[in-house]
Formats: C-alpha cells, sequence, structure tokens
C-alpha cells in the first residue's frame, strides 16, 4: 500500500466497493462477484491483486485471510472493516456506507487519522445497522 492515497486511488476504491457490493446484492457469491470483477476492474492495478484474491478464496481462505495473504493492496482499515463485515454476515451495509467514509477520509485525513479504526469500525456497522 503506497504511503500517499491520491484522490483517484479514492475513487477508484469506492468504485470497487460500489460494483462489489451490487454484484453482491443481486445474488452473485463473493467468489463469481470478484471473478466477474478482476475480468472488468475499474483500475488496471486492481486486476491482479483481485485475481489473486480469488484464487486465496478458491483455496478455501476467508475473505479477511486472503487479503492479509496476498500483497497489501488495502489498507489495514478497510480490511479491518471487511472483516467486521464479514464476521456480522453484513458485508453490504460495510459496502453501503464506504462512499461516505473514504469521502471523509479525503476531505479530512486528519479528523480520520485521530479517529480511532476500532471507534470509526463500531460507529460504521452501528450507523448502517439503524439505517436498514
Amino acid at each position: 500500500m503506497p504511503l500517499l492515497i491520491t484522490p483517484r486511488q479514492f475513487t477508484q476504491r469506492a468504485e470497487f466497493y460500489h460494483q462489489f457490493r451490487q454484484l453482491t446484492v443481486a445474488g452473485v457469491g463473493v467468489v463469481k462477484a470478484l471473478e466477474l470483477l478482476a475480468r472488468n476492474p475499474p483500475a488496471r492495478s486492481f486486476h491482479e491483486p483481485i485475481s489473486q484474491l480469488v484464487r486465496q478464496l478458491e483455496q478455501g481462505y476467508t475473505l479477511t485471510d486472503a487479503l492479509n495473504r496476498i500483497d497489501p493492496w488495502l489498507p489495514s482499515f478497510d480490511i479491518a472493516l471487511l472483516q467486521a463485515g464479514e464476521q456480522s454476515g453484513r458485508l453490504d451495509a460495510v459496502f453501503k456506507c464506504w462512499p461516505t467514509i473514504t469521502r471523509t477520509a479525503r476531505n479530512s485525513p486528519a479528523r480520520c487519522c485521530r479517529t480511532s479504526p476500532i471507534r470509526c469500525l463500531f460507529s460504521t456497522l452501528r450507523f448502517s445497522f439503524f439505517r436498514s
């Protein structure tokens, strides 16, 4: 993961999460959704990490374990949110709130860094449960 994240990278990641959510909400399984995203990723640089992720999932790893096993592609905060969604069974809720999270991080990185990732994660999940 690069030290600095550009607004373009935020946008590409947000688009990836949006497409991933759309596919999973439509009833496509996680592995199949990732296979589709690997064929037509939001950014060319996403093709190889997504393909590696699919291979790890096919070997029986959980989404979080698979993400931790491949080269650092996503920030640890993203992986923590995905892990919470995976464990709670609300992966779609995590994807749904991702644009808000990335917009906050992009517009106010200092504020985002001061906030405890655990507190932010709890607030995000709690907010998404009450809105559902």
